[in-house]
C-alpha cells in the first residue's frame, strides 16, 4: 500500500489560483451579502415613512427594526445541522429564496404585525 504525503494546505492555496468557477459562486455570495446588507439598511430608511403613513408611535417600530436581527440569530443556530446533513448548496439555494421571497412580500405588508413577521423570516436566511 502506497503511503500518501501530507498536504500543506496554506502552499497548496498559495501555488493555485482562483479558477473562473470560483470567481463566479465568489461573485454570487458577495452578492448576496450585499442584499442582505441593503435590506437590513433599507428598513432604517423608510422608518420615518411608516410611521407617517401607518399612523404609527415611532416605538411601535422597534420589533419591525429587530426582527431581521432575531431572525438571523435562529437561522444562524437551526441551519448549520441541516447543512452538514443534506448539504450546503441546497440550504443556501433555499436561504436566498426564502430571503428574495419574505423580502418581496415585506413590499406588500398591510400592517406592523405582517412586517415584523416577514421580516424575521426574511432574517433567517
Amino acid at each position: 500500500m502506497a503511503q500518501s504525503r501530507p498536504v500543506n494546505v496554506q502552499t497548496f492555496l498559495n501555488e493555485h489560483g482562483f479558477s473562473p468557477f470560483q470567481w463566479r459562486i465568489f461573485g454570487l455570495c458577495f452578492l448576496i451579502v450585499l442584499l442582505d446588507g441593503f435590506d437590513t439598511a433599507a428598513i432604517g430608511y423608510i422608518a420615518p415613512s411608516l410611521t407617517q403613513e401607518w399612523g404609527v408611535a415611532k416605538p411601535a417600530l422597534g420589533p419591525v427594526l429587530s426582527a431581521a436581527l432575531f431572525g438571523l440569530a435562529v437561522g444562524a443556530l437551526s441551519l448549520g445541522p441541516p447543512a452538514d446533513g443534506v448539504g450546503r448548496k441546497r440550504v443556501l439555494v433555499g436561504s436566498v429564496l426564502l430571503f428574495a421571497g419574505a423580502c418581496l412580500a415585506s413590499s406588500f405588508s398591510a400592517n406592523l404585525t405582517q412586517l415584523t413577521v416577514l421580516r424575521f423570516v426574511t432574517g433567517i436566511e
